[in-house]
């Protein structure tokens, strides 16, 4: 299920370090330009904002906000989101490539209210790209923050503050809402800077039919240049390999010689989850009774930072992180190499984290863009994440129903596979929908991710990598039909050799009730936490 694209849900750009080679340079400076927001603080009323629905929802003026003598509520005339909205988009006209820094602050009286903050770029009524970050409230304000970088020129960029799970008759409270355009001054680049060139022979993606005999295309010898290197593709693994020096803790013993430097294990798979938007999840732990294996987050190209800090925070309560970026260019670019210096960035801060750390780049990409450009990218950027950190696993994560229920065969795991040896897992994001309302009509299927694991698992076997679940997800309705489902397809993930599974605990950008919000709920994933590896 797709977080927004993608809701990257902590911090804000502090200038894209670019470390080159072993010298480490300093960000370079960041500055911000005027205010682009219209009545951010609400000193003159509700001029230039207002909510989507008014039916379901009211805007009020607050006589005292987190600054100044105002601010703004959004009030729920029944349960639900609110959205207090730009009345013009605060951005008319984009340059592509343009980083924003945006806030807001944000509380409520009410329990278990997420505030999101969100931005979409539009172009002649399109949506290009749709970014944000959350928060779960509290009664004292909270600052939410974020950049996004724009995908387009001439787009227009809508701003808004919502509201997740507001009961009926209360509120979300707003204040200080700003948005500024960064400027980021040019780094120098050291004599001893490595620039990656493309591998001197294409990864070889699988032939459309078994008795195609087309061979793969020649590629030229690579000019010598003393001053370029190439990051090279790593070997295939075999899955199932004593692949790891490592122990772990699995069903209450530690395993010795079952966790590769990159955190893939050979003994067991890790379980954990997505909580909120990259909220701190030890409340929900004290519910599970135990620290979750692993923790599956979300950023922005800018918010390298943000990500190691998190990475390091997960290591250190013993959980292994599983992240994913939205890249600073686009595809093609990444492809021909505009983000190389950005990639290799967040492989070296992502090499002195302390521990393994899964990365994905682009998941979920089926309806984003040119697909091969997207394979391309991935071929690409596998090699520099890979060889500047070995304690990082490189993964492509799909939403795995275009794959296995749909059949698209141009989305198909053949299609959309970068190449042997370059991938270390391969993910996908399956739910069970029964209960979801589309179209007036409740799904009534009763998904099992064992037709899932079922076709995913042998490819992964024949190109030599690992399989995982990157977001899973049941309704409260299928909770209430079989309670055991989640314990189950945890189960049944591990018997045909799955190594990760992490479940959507949130209510963003989701159109069923995913959240572990009951106690059925916790129950079972309590029980399969049992059954899953741990870091020590």
């Amino acid at each position: 299920m797709r977080l927004g694209y993608r809701i990257a849900l902590v911090g804000a750009l502090a200038g894209l370090a670019a470390v080159l080679g072993p010298t480490h340079l300093k960000s370079a400076p960041v500055a911000e330009d005027r205010e682009l927001v219209v009545n951010g603080g609400f000193e003159k009323g509700l001029t230039g904002w207002r909510v989507n629905d008014p039916a379901a929802q009211r805007l009020d003026r607050i006589a005292r906000g987190h600054s100044g003598a105002a601010g703004a509520s959004v009030v729920a005339k029944r349960s639900g989101p609110v959205a207090l909205n730009d009345a013009t988009n605060t951005v008319a006209k984009t340059t592509a490539g343009t980083s924003y820094n945006i806030s807001a602050w944000v509380r409520s009286a009410a329990p278990f209210v997420v505030a999101q903050l969100r931005v979409r770029e539009v172009t002649s009524g399109k949506l290009v790209s749709t970014d944000g970050q959350a928060i779960r409230l509290e009664s004292k304000w909270q600052k939410v923050s974020m950049t996004y970088l724009t995908h387009k020129a001439k787009s227009s960029i809508d701003l808004n503050v919502i509201g997740w799970n507001v009961p009926s008759g209360q509120a979300l409270q707003v204040d200080d809402i700003s948005m500024r355009k960064i400027t980021v001054a040019p780094l120098p680049v050291p004599p001893t800077a490595i620039v990656t060139t493309p591998p001197t022979t294409k990864p070889t993606k699988p032939a459309p039919s078994a008795t195609s005999t087309a061979p793969a295309a020649s590629s030229k010898p690579t000019p010598t240049a003393p001053t370029r290197t190439t990051d090279p593709a790593p070997a295939p693994v075999p899955p199932g390999a004593a692949v790891g020096t490592a122990s772990v803790i699995y069903r209450g013993q530690t395993i010795s010689n079952c966790l590769s430097a990159r955190g893939i294990p050979s003994c067991g798979a890790f379980m954990g989850a997505a909580i909120g938007g990259n909220a701190d999840p030890s409340s929900r732990e004290a519910q599970f009774g135990a620290t979750m294996g692993l923790r599956r987050t979300y950023y922005q190209s800018g918010q390298v930072a943000n990500a190691v800090r998190t990475a390091k925070a997960d290591l250190a309560a013993n959980r292994l992180p599983w992240i994913s970026f939205k890249e600073p260019y686009s595809w093609t670019d990444m492809a021909n190499g505009k983000g190389d210096a950005w990639a290799r960035d967040l492989a070296l801060q992502l090499r002195g984290v302390g521990g393994p750390v899964w990365l994905a780049i682009h998941h979920e990409p089926e309806n984003d863009g040119n697909m091969p450009e997207w394979v391309r990218m991935q071929a690409h950027l596998a090699p520099i994440i890979r060889a500047n950190a070995p304690n990082v696993a490189f993964s492509i994560v799909l939403t795995g129903y275009n794959q296995v229920m749909a059949n698209k065969p141009a989305l198909s795991f053949e299609a959309l596979w970068p190449g042997d040896g370059l991938i270390d897992i391969i993910g996908i994001d399956p739910y069970n929908n029964y209960g979801v309302v589309k179209n007036g009509k409740a799904i009534t299927k009763f998904t099992e991710l064992k037709e899932y694991y079922a076709k995913l698992a042998p490819f992964a076997a024949a190109h030599h990598t690992h399989w995982a679940v990157g977001e899973t997800g049941y309704t409260q309705a299928a909770a209430a039909k079989d309670p055991a489902w989640l314990t189950r397809s945890f189960n049944d993930l591990v018997s045909m050799g799955g190594i990760g599974y992490a479940y959507f605990d949130s209510t963003l950008n989701s159109v069923g009730t995913w959240t572990l919000d009951s106690s059925v709920k916790i129950s079972a994933f309590s029980v399969a936490m049992k059954n899953s590896v741990r870091l020590p």
